[in-house]
Parts: structure tokens; sequence; C-alpha cells
């Protein structure tokens, strides 16, 4: 496959948005990064609101102004978050992800070899159970071992949790219910996505109790910061990331590039 156009090796401007659970490893990254980045950090969740969180994305984006050469967006699909996101003035790049654990394993291709070995994986990394536990806090003041956790690659139209259950009648909870207890039902393991450069005091044990509390068999596998490196350098592949130009809206793609640009 043919590369795309990719940044010149100069100094650009670039405008970033993503998800929180990816800032210890963004931040770390654009240490070392050539160009100047404006990082804003956006909830995590959005995976399970992804109406909502394509409309705070495309507001964000229509609110940069000039100066900056390219947008990068870190997200993946995420429950068809980015499906409709459109480019105005600046291109957009976006990695090809089908979601954040995409950005987390190094490429599409190494996710869909776990997920096709071991489908029944919930993954967890420092950013995500932070995010959780912000939510949570936020939310209840509840302990996270105490509660479900949020989905993961959930089906557009399952992406529950509790929140949901909130002023339903007795009928509309129990259904809900139901479905929580469905999908969870569906995991057997949990894995921790572990980074050489983040050492964290305590969070192996803390994940290992998680899964035991849930009868899920444990692991740890190697993360790999290649695909976040290598958007933030704008090391941009046809194979790896999507440039969307000017005038040009995201869409599901479902013949092996997960995500493609059409005229709006």
């Amino acid at each position: 496959m043919h590369a795309q156009s990719s940044a010149p090796q100069a100094r650009f401007e670039l405008k970033v948005f993503a998800c929180e659970v990816l800032r210890d490893e963004l931040m770390f990254i654009a240490a070392n990064v050539p160009h100047h980045l404006d990082i804003d950090f956006l909830p995590q969740g959005y995976h399970q609101e992804p109406r909502q969180g394509r409309l705070e994305l495309q507001s964000r984006i229509d609110c940069v102004g000039e100066g900056y050469d390219y947008i990068l967006v870190g997200y993946g699909l995420c429950g068809c978050l980015l499906e409709g996101l459109v480019a105005r003035q600046i291109p957009l790049v976006i990695p090809r992800a089908h979601d954040c654990l995409t950005l987390f394993l190094g490429s599409k291709e190494r996710y869909l070899r776990m997920f096709e070995d071991n489908p029944g994986t919930y993954y967890f990394t420092r950013g995500w159970l932070r995010a959780i536990d912000q939510g949570l806090a936020d939310r209840t003041g509840t302990d996270l071992s105490m509660c479900d956790l949020p989905q993961q690659g959930a089906p557009v139209g399952l992406e529950i949790d509790r929140r949901h259950l909130e002023g339903l009648d007795e009928e509309q909870r129990r259904y809900l219910e139901e479905e929580l207890r469905r999908w969870m039902q569906i995991y057997t393991r949990g894995v921790l996505i572990e980074f050489d450069q983040f050492v964290c005091v305590g969070l192996r044990e803390r994940v290992r109790q998680l899964c035991e509390s849930r009868g899920w068999k444990f692991e740890c596998v190697k993360g790999d910061l290649g695909l976040l490196q290598r958007w933030l350098s704008g090391s941009w592949t046809e194979q790896e990331f999507l440039i969307v130009p000017p005038g040009h809206k995201v869409v599901a793609d479902f013949e092996g590039n997960v995500i493609k640009a059409v005229p709006q």
C-alpha cells in the first residue's frame, strides 16, 4: 500500500484532541516531538455516548483557529464516534483504530489478532483505570471493585452503564440490568497493558484483584507506543493513518481500513 503525503520534516503547528485515557502516553511522547503540539484531553466515556462524543469533537474542531497545519484526533472508531466527523479548513489526521486499545497495542493488526485469539478479554491501562475511578467518584463516591466496569467494544445500542438506570420504570430497569449482566458474562479474561516507560506501584495487583473478583483469568501484555509516536511525529502512512482533507467527512470502512474520508 502506497504512503499518503506525510508532513515534511519541519516544525508544524498541530492541534491535538485526544481521550483522557491517553494522557500519560501522549505527554511522554510529546516531550520528544519536533512539532509544536497544542493538546486538549476530553473526558473518558464518549465511546459509550458516541453521538455526544462526536458532537463535542466536531464543536472543538470547528473552533480551531487559523495557524494550525493539522488537527490530530486521538480516537478510534469507538462505537461509530468518528462517523460523520468533518474536516473544515484544516485537515484531520486520525489513526486507523477500532478503539483506544489499538493505540495502546501499536497497530490495528495486533489488536485484531489478540481479539480473534481471545475475544472475551477486558483490557486495562493505568489511564483507563484512573478515568473510571474519577468518573465513579464524581457520580457515586463508590469504589471500582464494587461496581460494573464500563463496556469495551460494545455494539451500538448496548453501550450502557449504571447511569442509564436512573429515572427508568421497573420494567425498563430490569431489562437494562439484564443487559449489563449479559455483557459482563462475555468476559473471561482481564489483561493489563503495561509500558516499560511507566511504573505504577500496585497497579498489577489491583487489576489482578479486579479480575479475581469477577472470576476472570489475569494476564499482562506489553504495550507499544509506536503508533502514537508516529501519529504525533508526522510519520503518516496510508496503512496506519487517515488524512481527512477539508470538506470531507469520516465514515466507517469495512474493507480493512477501519475508516475512510468521503466528500461532505
